[in-house]
C-alpha cells in the first residue's frame, strides 16, 4: 500500500505479528518502522525520511487518521490496531525464543521501567541495555549498544529522528534487527495513560491523546495533520495496491 508514494504493509494484526518475528529470524540486517498521519506528512516534507520508509523491511500502519487517508485513496486498511499492541505481542514471542532487546528512547528512566512491566510479564525476557533518548555522543551509544550482545535493537525516540538515526548509523550497529517504534516506552511503562477500551472502538485514540496533552497534541493535530489530511483529495491520492511484498 502507497500513499502519496509513501508505504505500508497492510497487514492484520496476527500477520502483522509474525512477519515482525520472521524479520527477526531471517539472519541478515531488519529495518522496521510505523506509519502514522504526521509520519506520512513529514515523509512528503522530508526527502530522506521518505526514501529510509521506502527502503524498510516492514512499516506498520497506526492511527486513525491514516486509516480516512488509506480510504481516501479508495483503499481499506486490513485491521485497525494500536500499533504498541503489535509491538508488545511481538516482543513476547521473541522474548520466548531468547531474543537479546536493547531499549533506546524516551525520558530518563522511561526505557527501564518498560523493561521492568515486561519482566513481570515475562520473567526470562532479556532486556540487556536500557538508555534513556537524551544522549549526544552517538559514537559512545553505539559501543554501549554494540557491547550488551543484544540482537534486537528498539528505537523510540521519535520520528524521524529515530529513523534517521538508525538509517546513518546502519553499518556501525551490530544488532541486526532494528525497530523504531516512537512512544512505545512510554506506553508500555505506563507514564502514558492508554485509552479506555471504548475510546478504541470509536477510534477516539487520538482524543485521549489530546485531552491528556493538549498544549502538544493540539498543534500537531490541528495545526499540521488535519489540513494535510483534508488536502489529500487535492493532491490525488491513490493507493497503489500492487506494489511487491517485502522479504
Amino acid at each position: 500500500m502507497r500513499i502519496l508514494d509513501v508505504p505500508y504493509d497492510n497487514l492484520r494484526f496476527d500477520d502483522a505479528v509474525d512477519r515482525l518475528a520472521a524479520l527477526h529470524g531471517r539472519g541478515r540486517p531488519a529495518f522496521v518502522s510505523y506509519l502514522n498521519i504526521d509520519c506520512l506528512r513529514l515523509a512528503t516534507e522530508l526527502p530522506d525520511y521518505k526514501a529510509i520508509l521506502q527502503a524498510a523491511d516492514l512499516v506498520l500502519p497506526d492511527g486513525t487518521a491514516l486509516r480516512i487517508a488509506t480510504r481516501l485513496t479508495g483503499q481499506r486498511k486490513a485491521d485497525h490496531y494500536i500499533i504498541t499492541d503489535v509491538f508488545v505481542a511481538t516482543i513476547g514471542r521473541l522474548a520466548a525464543r531468547g531474543a537479546r532487546f536493547y531499549f533506546l528512547g524516551g525520558p530518563p528512566g522511561v526505557a527501564a521501567a518498560a523493561a521492568e512491566v515486561l519482566r513481570q510479564r515475562w520473567p526470562d525476557i532479556a532486556v540487556v541495555g536500557c538508555h534513556d533518548g537524551y544522549f549526544s555522543d552517538d559514537a559512545a551509544m553505539i559501543a554501549e549498544i554494540n557491547g550488551s550482545g543484544a540482537d534486537l535493537l528498539i528505537v523510540g525516540t521519535g520520528a524521524p529522528r529515530q529513523e534517521q538515526w538508525l538509517h546513518r548509523y546502519r553499518e556501525q550497529l551490530q544488532p541486526p534487527c532494528r525497530w523504531a517504534v516512537g512512544a512505545l516506552f512510554t506506553w508500555i511503562s505506563g507514564h502514558q495513560a492508554r485509552a479506555p477500551m471504548l475510546f478504541q472502538k470509536l477510534y477516539l485514540e487520538w482524543f485521549w491523546r489530546l485531552l491528556h496533552e493538549p498544549r502538544r497534541l493540539f498543534v500537531r493535530y490541528f495545526v499540521h495533520d488535519l489540513p494535510f489530511l483534508l488536502s489529500l483529495p487535492l493532491r490525488r491520492v491513490r493507493a497503489e495496491p500492487g506494489t511487491p511484498e517485502r522479504p
